[in-house]
């Protein structure tokens, strides 16, 4: 009774094969990982006659999410990288990103970690710079993607930012009232 007073009314078409009358109709837009109820009706006359209640359930979304290796170390900045490969999933509603500090902890990552957004490519990789970091410090960053309205994270991984160095050249061009001086600023 509340599948025939709640449900929503699907038009179907119909195809008539001597004696029986087949009804069909495809839904799109379903959520995944979901079970509907469904049953045939028809009208004849003034009176509804209903076939019995059958079920099914969506696929679920399958997501192999990786956080890769990070790539480009510099003592101020480096490049995080991801893959994310989307199964069962038929909508370009995946949106990825990064989140980076200073905890191993994927919970603290979530609550106050630095958001990087980042493009999925043809090839189901991403990546985003990660700029403003400090020389000599471990950060650690994890992949993140979202598909529909549920949010999938990969493994923690960790890279350390090198420690600065600067050294001091010999002077050069020194004459009688001038000189080069120069240094050397590496990471």
């Amino acid at each position: 009774e509340t599948l025939k007073s709640s449900g929503t009314k699907l038009s179907a078409s119909v195809i008539y094969s001597h004696p029986n009358y087949t009804l069909y109709n495809t839904q799109s837009g379903l959520d995944y990982a979901t079970t509907y109820y469904y049953v045939a009706c028809a009208q004849i006359g003034q009176q509804v006659y209903y076939g019995d209640i059958k079920s099914f359930t969506t696929s679920d979304v399958e997501v192999e999410l990786t956080t890769e290796s990070a790539t480009s170390i510099l003592c101020f900045s480096a490049t995080l990288n991801g893959k994310a490969i989307v199964n069962n999933h038929g909508s370009s509603s995946t949106s990825v990103w990064f989140l980076c500090g200073t905890s191993n902890d994927l919970e603290t990552l979530k609550r106050n970690g630095n958001k990087l957004p980042a493009s999925i490519s043809w090839d189901c990789t991403f990546s985003s710079r990660q700029r403003e970091l400090n020389y000599s410090t471990t950060y650690y960053y994890v992949a993140c993607a979202q598909i529909f309205d549920k949010v999938y994270y990969g493994e923690v991984k960790s890279f350390t930012t090198p420690t600065v160095s600067v050294s001091t050249d010999a002077p050069q061009s020194v004459d009688i009232n001038s000189a080069m001086f120069k240094g050397t600023l590496s990471d």
